[in-house]
C-alpha cells in the first residue's frame, strides 16, 4: 500500500509542475505578445520569462506573509503579554510554515528571483 501512496503522491507532485509550466508559458506568450504591440520595444524571451518569474515569486511571497499574519495573530492576541521566548516560538512555526507554502509555490523555478524573493521573506518576518 505504501508502495500507491507514494506513486500517486509522485503523479500529484508532476501534475503541479507541469500545471506551474502551463501557467508560465501563457504568462510569458502574453508578456512576449504585449512587447511585440508596445511600440519601440524589441521583444525579448528572457526578459518576459524574468518578468513572469518575478511575478510569481511576489505573489507566493504575498500569499506567504497573510499566511503568516493568519497564523500568528491569533495565537498571539490571547497570549500578550507574553515571554519574549514565546513570542520568538511562536514566530518561528509560523515562519517556517510560511516558508515552506513559498518554496512548495515556486517548485520548478529555480532561478536567482527565488533565492532572492526567499530572503526577502525572511526579512520582512524580522
Amino acid at each position: 500500500m505504501r508502495a500507491i501512496t507514494v506513486t500517486l503522491s509522485l503523479s500529484h507532485r508532476v501534475k503541479y509542475i507541469l500545471c506551474s509550466l502551463h501557467v508560465g508559458l501563457a504568462a510569458l506568450v502574453q508578456l512576449y505578445i504585449d512587447a511585440i504591440n508596445t511600440p519601440n520595444v524589441i521583444p525579448n524571451v528572457q526578459s518576459a520569462w524574468d518578468t513572469f518569474v518575478e511575478v510569481k515569486c511576489l505573489d507566493a511571497k504575498q500569499a506567504a506573509l497573510v499566511t503568516y499574519d493568519a497564523l500568528l495573530t491569533p495565537q498571539l492576541t490571547d497570549e500578550l503579554p507574553c515571554s519574549n521566548v514565546k513570542i520568538r516560538m511562536l514566530h518561528s512555526n509560523a515562519f517556517d510554515m510560511c516558508q515552506e507554502q513559498f518554496m512548495a509555490e515556486m517548485t520548478g523555478f529555480s532561478t536567482n528571483t527565488v533565492e532572492r524573493t526567499a530572503s526577502e521573506l525572511k526579512v520582512s518576518d524580522s
